[in-house]
């Protein structure tokens, strides 16, 4: 598994980059902002995310750590691949995405080419709690405290990751307060909110 990579940068083609290392060239895809800052012929060292497929190892590179991790969250977003992904942080900021993660501000999400309203709710939903103030580097975005995340109940998440809308969500979530079951373990309330949204 490839984590980071140091080397000559001797190519560069719309979001892609070939970096030379010891004779080998590795093609890397790379948000359009890491692509822009860059120059050929200089030596670049960019963290580095391997996605490994049956047919194809594809490499992904971002400037900082925190960019990387970013990418990693958006990934385990439902309906988000690495092209939406990338286009998130072409987009944003890492310390813009984690400001509009908290604010659930869909808007901001929204300018990112590819994201509708409901990837962007999707976004919300299962990064809530996840872009804490570590991923934003020192100077950049705004001040700490108005990332600081948030005490977060699981269940809204975990449902969200099963396809369900903010909507049904709220009323499942009231239905299981009003059975004086809103206490519960989280197994006990997933399972009370799937009988409840099937209509059981």
């Amino acid at each position: 598994m490839i984590a980071r990579i140091t080397g000559l940068l001797v190519e560069i083609e719309g979001d892609s980059l070939v970096v030379d290392v010891g004779g080998v060239g590795y093609l890397l895809s790379v948000p359009s902002t890491v692509a822009a800052g860059l120059e050929i012929d200089s030596e670049v060292t960019l963290q580095v995310h391997t996605q490994v497929r049956e047919d194809a190892i594809q490499l992904f590179g971002f400037t900082s750590r925190s960019q990387r991790q970013a990418f990693e969250q958006l990934l385990t977003v439902n309906g988000v691949g690495a092209r939406i992904a990338l286009a998130v942080l072409g987009t944003l900021t890492v310390a813009e995405l984690a400001d509009a993660v908290v604010r659930e501000d869909l808007r901001v999400l929204q300018r990112v080419s590819g994201v509708g309203k409901r990837v962007a709710q999707r976004i919300v939903f299962d990064l809530a709690g996840k872009l804490t103030p570590e991923f934003v580097p020192v100077g950049q975005g705004p001040a700490v405290p108005a990332l600081a995340p948030k005490p977060q109940d699981p269940l809204p998440l975990a449902l969200a990751q099963l396809g369900y809308k903010r909507s049904e969500i709220d009323k499942a979530q009231a239905w299981i307060a009003s059975q004086g079951k809103a206490e519960a373990s989280l197994d006990e309330r997933i399972r009370l909110a799937l009988k409840h949204l099937s209509g059981g």
